[in-house]
């Protein structure tokens, strides 16, 4: 197991990633990572560091953010409601052939066979606001499943599971990918989740306390080089 504790997304995008680039293949198990902070995200280191602006092929970073939370929806929505309607329409419009869809579509309209369509997000948080005591609790969101997904080594979910921690006034979040790719994915991943713990804590009055995120299989896919300048470049432009 490696295990780094950092501030930021950035901070902790940037210490797995020269973790990564002195393993054998780029690659380790079971990376668990620590991001403390989670309210102040520095919107222009990010755009330094958009995969997509050092090489067209790669993703574009507020894609990936997107797919596990769509904060301009949001923040154009007057209701939870709203929101999560407002994304359905979009989806349904954009809905990309051929894949098992995007992680907040997944939150908010999961596809159980047994169970219609549940909103989790939604049911999580109206859970947390029904129990106002100061007992410890803990709600879960699932990502996949073997009805879903049949197994996939490849073209499934890589993000499975996240977990809220209550303590109040407190909220801390857990989540779990079976793989991540720290060149295309890792660091969007961190914004993602970061802007839904942000949105749970403030639909349920409790302040973000950081998550744990546990990669069982990381490493940076393609080209290490790519990896390595998207490390180091934004600093030509920042000093």
């Amino acid at each position: 197991m490696k295990y780094i504790k950092s501030n930021s997304c950035v901070n902790a995008w940037d210490s797995a990633v020269d973790l990564l680039l002195g393993e054998t293949n780029n690659s380790t198990s079971n990376l668990i990572v620590e991001i403390q902070n989670t309210r102040d995200i520095d919107w222009d280191i990010l755009k330094l560091k958009n995969p997509n602006k050092i090489n067209p092929s790669l993703n574009d970073i507020y894609s990936v953010i997107n797919t596990i939370f769509p904060n301009k929806i949001w923040l154009k929505s007057e209701s939870r409601q709203e929101f999560y309607d407002r994304y359905i329409q979009i989806y349904l419009r954009n809905k990309p052939k051929g894949t098992w869809g995007t992680y907040f579509k997944r939150l908010i309209d999961y596809p159980n066979p047994k169970n219609g369509k549940p909103n989790q997000l939604e049911n999580v948080i109206n859970k947390i606001n029904g129990t106002q005591d100061n007992q410890s609790a803990t709600y879960n969101l699932h990502l996949s499943s073997k009805s879903l997904d049949n197994l996939k080594t490849r073209g499934s979910p890589c993000l499975q599971y996240v977990q809220f921690k209550i303590f109040r006034p407190y909220i801390k979040m857990t989540s779990i990918y079976r793989s991540h790719d720290f060149l295309n994915k890792a660091l969007g991943n961190y914004i993602g989740l970061s802007l839904l713990l942000n949105f749970v804590a403030e639909q349920t009055s409790l302040t973000p306390d950081g998550f744990l995120c546990h990669s069982i299989h990381a490493e940076i896919m393609g080209n290490p080089g790519l990896a390595r300048r998207i490390r180091q470049e934004p600093s030509l432009f920042l000093y």
